[in-house]
């Protein structure tokens, strides 16, 4: 109930906020609206409620953390309300959330609401249910370099459609990332690499999972009639310092491709990544679009 709350407020203060300012759509405005939709396919098919969580945990603070690398500095406040789609094998989450930024010269901070309405079926297995994450935002913009903390609380409630047991779990967490932009030499492009660190513990069970994640980015971009094209190619290795269910693989190497269609008002993005575990013959195939709206 306290999530759902928050949510409303939030939405609330965007809705306040945006009457009593003036909005022009060359995308300088301080209102954007979003779509996310996400496919994770595993080649390990248990323990997928477990996985589908913490994937979903991971796919939201992405979400966040994505809203902090590209808020606008020339902008004090932004909002974002967006719909969100996450499918990990054979469950379905379907719903949306608001971001709400400001930030005070190199200084942001803000928050991040989302809600999933979640059902799962697969022969004698049926679950339905909803969660409900809230991250808080903070961080610095330096140049080319970035520090960005989040907080994050999760709480989900299930339901054996079966025989109609609940199953309640909540989740706390925190993430932190460090990320810097740089350039070679005489190589057309921009690099960049970021370094990240999840701890997450699930209250009921006791369970704690620990990670740390470091990536390389190479991203170029290209003007074609009146649109910018931004290619992007990324790797990552992802290793898991501790993991109390025994669940997940301890390391993993992960390899993006993507690519982005950018003009004054709107963004399209479309990508794919494998990711391999270094440790058996486990994988997971992501596909991820996104569009961006700037009123």
């Amino acid at each position: 109930m306290y999530i759902k709350k928050c949510g409303i407020l939030g939405l609330v203060l965007s809705i306040s906020v945006f009457a009593e300012m003036e909005v022009e759509n060359d995308g300088g405005g301080f209102l954007n609206a979003q779509i996310n939709a996400s496919s994770v396919n595993l080649k390990e098919k248990k323990d997928i409620l477990y996985k589908d969580s913490y994937l979903t945990i991971d796919n939201v603070n992405s979400i966040a953390h994505k809203s902090f690398i590209e808020k606008d500095l020339d902008k004090d406040i932004e909002i974002t309300p967006y719909l969100s789609y996450l499918s990990v094998d054979k469950v379905k989450n379907i719903g949306g959330g608001v971001s709400i930024l400001n930030n005070y010269d190199e200084t942001v901070y803000g928050i991040n609401f989302n809600s999933y309405k979640m059902n799962y079926s697969k022969e004698d297995e049926r679950f339905s249910g909803d969660k409900h994450q809230i991250n808080l935002i903070f961080g610095i913009q330096k140049g080319d370099e970035r520090l960005y903390l989040s907080p994050i609380y999760m709480k989900q409630n299930l339901k054996n459609k079966s025989n109609l047991k609940k199953l309640k779990k909540e989740y706390i967490g925190l993430t932190a990332a460090y990320g810097q932009d740089f350039y070679l030499y005489d190589l057309e492009g921009k690099f960049s690499y970021d370094l990240e660190f999840n701890a997450i513990r699930e209250n009921k069970e006791k369970e704690r999972k620990t990670d740390g994640k470091i990536s390389l980015k190479y991203q170029n971009e290209y003007e074609i009639y009146d649109m910018t094209l931004v290619p992007s190619i990324e790797t990552s290795y992802k290793y898991t310092f501790k993991d109390s269910s025994k669940k997940e693989d301890r390391e993993k190497l992960g390899i993006k491709i993507g690519v982005t269609a950018k003009k004054e008002t709107f963004e399209v993005f479309l990508g794919g990544e494998i990711r391999k575990s270094l440790n058996n013959r486990n994988y997971e195939n992501v596909y991820t679009t996104s569009f961006k709206y700037k009123f």
